[in-house]
């Protein structure tokens, strides 16, 4: 099924953007190569207009003019976009190992379907071709209506209702949906000779909700009818596997620091230590990470220690309450860390009145906690003129503005020994401000989960005093509605193998029985609680 063309606009340049994705467009779901005249026509649009579009497009590298043919294609800065967006999808990361293993167990191509419940289509994404002759390559990037294919109808029978009898044909369909379901699997052969016969079931989210599906393509004749239950059970178990390692992903690797070492050390442990869930790894920093949480989007987060409060109760930054969250334990301490140049007058809190500050993110904590240390100060009148005076840029970009000198001042909650500030202190010589104890003891009185703590001195190159800051936990979180049994293995993993997580991450030398439950202000998972009463250490919470 074409995607729907973009409608024309009138003016502007919102009409030129639209244009010019129509363009773009065009070399992705249409032809690979292009002459001015004809492409014009396909897009319904005067000649000039996209000689001129695509003279823009091909300075920039998006396109290439081939002399010879007289015709454009794809640039090398398109195919450079898509590798950066192709590595960064997670799902097929994730399904690449699964779906290579099936390919070559079963000897047949395996696809990866998405589903979009906007377009009300699926479109395979990835494809892992058999070892063998005869295989079949997936239509990659096509949408195609759901009751056009195995994979649509693997995903249709699990929809919910309302949204399924929107799709269905009357009769046949229903019938076939509730096979589906029994069988766990969708079959579909064509007519067409030269055509696969497709065997796909469906992929779920951790709320149980389809958004995709894995796909067998085999030739008819290496599918006689007693051999298709053989291929559904093994494409249901693979989708079955896939589902399960989506849905205990650790979310919000926050993309540098000690939150990033960490998810990756914690996640590689999972995966080690709990073989039948396995864990992967989402991308989503800050507070972004507890909402995906709440909405299914993952099995387990880190979270600052204030924020997992918040988001239980429905405070802000959080709209409502998210009752689904449970904490499992307290993971290592994040203290604030306010970094300036060496040379820079800044000697103080109170200097940052006219700096130029990035404390991450919108959606970070150190952003929220920075906007009111401004108030606290006596620097801004209120929230909104302190987000003035904020750059949110991602911690990896906040650095690398700081180092262009576009910066006065990056702010950070994040571990000691953190190696993105060791590096640096040695790329910009830096120094660390402390805070002093009125402005802290204001911030700590209205903020019970942080305490004043001091990054010791030495602790980065350069930066040899001592630094009076704020530290508050991180905890692990999890969901009220995750398995009790994979809540205790994955609880039971991350302790019992904690002085080889704090030899990998110097911030988990904490991890000890006495901080377990530090900052912790919203309900422990039932397996959790189970786990730390074996080890007596409920116990000793309620006797602290």
């Amino acid at each position: 099924m074409a995607r729907k063309k973009t409608k024309p606009l009138k003016g502007g340049d919102g009409a030129s953007v639209a244009k010019a994705i129509a363009v773009l467009r065009a070399f992705v779901d249409g032809q690979s190569a292009w002459g001015v005249r004809e492409l014009a026509n396909a897009l319904g649009q005067p000649g000039s207009s996209v000689h001129r579009l695509l003279q823009i497009l091909r300075k920039d590298r998006l396109v290439e003019w081939d002399p010879d043919n007289q015709k454009y294609s794809s640039g090398m800065e398109l195919f450079r976009w898509s590798s950066i967006l192709n590595r960064r999808f997670k799902l097929a990361e994730v399904a690449r190992p699964i779906m290579a293993d099936l390919s070559a167990t079963l000897g047949e191509s395996c696809w990866l379907g998405l589903y979009d419940a906007n377009e009300q289509a699926h479109a395979y994404v990835a494809e892992v071709l058999a070892d063998r002759p005869f295989n079949y390559a997936a239509p990659l990037g096509q949408y195609e209506a759901l009751a056009n294919s195995a994979a649509g109808l693997a995903i249709m029978a699990f929809v919910g209702e309302e949204d399924r009898n929107k799709r269905e044909r009357p009769g046949v369909v229903s019938a076939e949906m509730r096979r589906i379901r029994s069988d766990s699997y969708a079959l579909r052969q064509s007519t067409d000779e030269d055509a696969p016969v497709t065997i796909a079931a469906p992929i779920f989210s951790v709320r149980n909700v389809p958004i995709g599906s894995l796909t067998l393509a085999v030739p008819p004749h290496r599918c006689p009818a007693d051999k298709v239950r053989e291929f559904g059970t093994a494409i249901a178990s693979a989708a079955e596997r896939l589902s399960r390692l989506i849905g205990s992903q650790v979310v919000g690797a926050a993309g540098t620091g000690t939150w990033h070492q960490g998810v990756n050390a914690v996640a590689n442990l999972i995966h080690r230590e709990v073989p039948d869930i396995g864990s992967t790894i989402a991308s989503r920093g800050g507070d972004g990470a507890l909402r995906d949480l709440q909405a299914g989007n993952g099995g387990y987060c880190f979270a600052v220690a204030e924020s997992l409060g918040a988001a239980y109760r429905g405070k802000p930054p959080f709209d409502k309450p998210h009752r689904r969250l449970r904490a499992m334990f307290s993971l290592f301490p994040l203290y604030l860390h306010i970094a300036v140049k060496r040379e820079s007058p800044i000697q103080s809190f109170i200097d940052l009145k006219r700096a130029r500050i990035s404390a991450g993110d919108r959606d970070f904590s150190t952003a929220r906690v920075a906007i009111e240390l401004l108030q606290l100060a006596g620097l801004a009148a209120n929230a909104k003129v302190a987000q003035r005076r904020m750059v949110f840029l991602d911690y990896a970009e906040a650095h690398r503005e700081f180092i262009e000198t576009k910066l006065e001042a990056v702010m950070s909650l994040t571990g000691l020994d953190d190696s993105s500030y060791r590096n640096l202190a040695r790329r910009a010589d830096i120094r660390l401000l402390s805070l002093d104890r009125a402005l802290l003891k204001r911030f700590i009185d209205s903020h019970p989960t942080y305490e004043i703590a001091t990054i010791p001195g030495a602790m980065y190159p350069g930066c040899q005093s001592p630094t009076q800051t704020i530290m508050v936990p991180t905890v692990m979180v999890t969901t009220a509605d995750r398995s009790d049994e994979e809540v205790y293995e994955v609880t039971r993993a991350i302790f019992e193998n904690r002085k080889e997580m704090a030899s990998a991450l110097p911030g988990f030398n904490g991890f000890e029985p006495g901080s377990i439950f530090r900052g912790i202000n919203i309900p422990l998972h039932p397996a959790a609680e189970r786990f730390w009463r074996k080890q007596r250490l409920i116990e000793r919470r309620k006797a602290e």
